[in-house]
């Protein structure tokens, strides 16, 4: 008989005390939520369903009754507590999502989710042996706002599947036009039409005409992290509405992306205070164009089609302030700019890397226009060693490489590269302050 390396059956007082970091640290309450991040974060115990349930129960740790469907709406990520450093500035924190943990092996037999603490949060870790040059995983981006913004631009015009950005006509089959006869989207196959339908909805300047002035200004600001989030509202809001809950595999990767709100990432910028009322300014202008697109159009046409969209099943208020309310606007563009690849994509399993300034992976888009991402290893990576990626670009100097992953919050890397950089290199002016806010908006 195989062992599966769950050989430890814990004791209560351990569990509980797991259960208690879960909860408190990183949002996570349901019982199968709950036995999901404990097995991650605990590789070597055995735990079943039911002991779990009891265990809580015998606590009084059981959730109070909430409306179905609703219990991670009031108990998510958006509410978890952040992290805070020393001098009070918070870090991006995350939870885990327990759909991506039963579909693991769909991606690689060779690694598992773990989780690490309040402040590193989840990562990947082999499991098997992996050799240099492997191919660990691919993976499809669950979301893509296209860069270069070229691509975007084909896709309006019927060149490029709205989907998967295959150029048009495909070889496989006749281009499929959007439905409504929008003209702004067609598709290389059905697939890929089922798969955006729900996305598309939402954004389709036929079906919903209040939704243009937020994509023009999506493009004229080239903002891909509006952009990406724009299609994420887009695609759950067609969800809800189709009648899948706040449980659905959607939800719980976005809410499991790792987050920080645009309003504490501006106060990690050199002179903050100077370019806060500019940032707000451009916030505030891009979340009105946010309602009028998804909430309440002004103009009536406009607001009657949106209605017909909604189907008369509408968000309820937790979810509206989540997706569509100011504070939650500005966490989902923190979740965006955060997690998004080198091409616009946003990746179910990509997103639980962890930051090396020497990786042991990497990420390579073999065809950039297409969003899919190769995974492979960089060198021989062993049993239970953490794979990780360069969150910034290595050949840079140690001093700009700092700067740049101190203001996203990730405090001061202390990797073997970067203390030996520090004492090769020593004091290094840094880079303009231009190109800093640019980037942290995302566009």
């Amino acid at each position: 008989m195989t062992s599966t390396g769950r050989d430890i059956s814990p004791s209560d007082e351990d569990l509980l005390t797991v259960v208690h970091s879960l909860r408190e640290n990183n949002g996570v309450f349901g019982a199968k939520s709950l036995l999901s991040a404990i097995l991650a974060s605990n590789p070597t115990w055995t735990l079943s369903e039911k002991r779990l349930r009891k265990l809580l129960q015998r606590e009084g740790l059981t959730l109070p009754s909430v409306p179905p469907g609703l219990e991670r709406a009031k108990h998510g990520s958006s509410k978890a507590k952040p992290t805070l450093s020393s001098d009070g500035l918070e870090f991006p924190h995350s939870q885990m999502n327990d759909d991506i943990l039963t579909r693991l092996e769909q991606f690689s037999k060779k690694v598992e989710i773990k989780f690490f603490d309040a402040q590193r949060g989840k990562g990947i870790v082999a499991k098997e042996p992996i050799e240099e040059n492997e191919v660990i995983w691919k993976e499809d981006p669950f979301v893509h706002c296209p860069a270069p913004w070229e691509l975007q631009a084909h896709q309006s015009a019927l060149l490029r599947c709205a989907f998967c950005l295959t150029s048009l006509p495909s070889p496989k089959s006749p281009p499929i036009p959007c439905p409504a006869s929008c003209g702004t989207a067609s598709w290389c196959t059905r697939l890929c039409y089922k798969r955006h339908q729900a996305q598309h909805t939402f954004l389709c300047p036929q079906l919903n005409p209040a939704v243009n002035q937020l994509w023009t200004f999506v493009i004229d600001e080239k903002w891909i992290a509006l952009g990406a989030w724009m299609r994420v509202v887009a695609l759950l809001l067609a969800e809800w509405v189709d009648g899948k809950d706040s449980d659905s595999p959607s939800w719980k990767l976005v809410r499991g992306l790792a987050e920080m709100s645009m309003k504490e990432r501006v106060k990690l910028l050199p002179n903050w205070q100077a370019s806060a009322p500019t940032s707000e300014s451009l916030w505030k202008q891009a979340h009105s164009l946010f309602l009028q697109a998804f909430d309440k159009p002004d103009d009536p046409v406009h607001s009657k089609k949106l209605s017909k969209l909604k189907k008369g099943n509408w968000i309820p208020a937790e979810m509206y302030d989540e997706l569509l309310g100011y504070e939650g606007f500005l966490r989902g563009l923190g979740k965006m700019s955060l997690n998004l690849g080198a091409y616009g994509g946003i990746y179910a399993l990509h997103s639980h890397l962890n930051h090396c300034c020497a990786p042991n992976v990497s990420a390579r888009h073999f065809d950039p226009e297409l969003g899919r991402i190769t995974v492979i290893a960089k060198k021989p990576i062993s049993p239970g060693t953490e794979l990780l990626v360069s969150y910034v670009d290595p050949s840079n100097k140690v001093r700009k490489r700092q700067r740049e992953l101190r203001e996203w919050g990730f405090g001061i890397c202390k990797c073997e590269k970067c203390v030996e950089d520090e004492k090769l290199e020593g004091d290094d002016a840094g880079e303009g302050l231009e190109d800093e806010l640019r980037g942290f908006l995302g566009v």
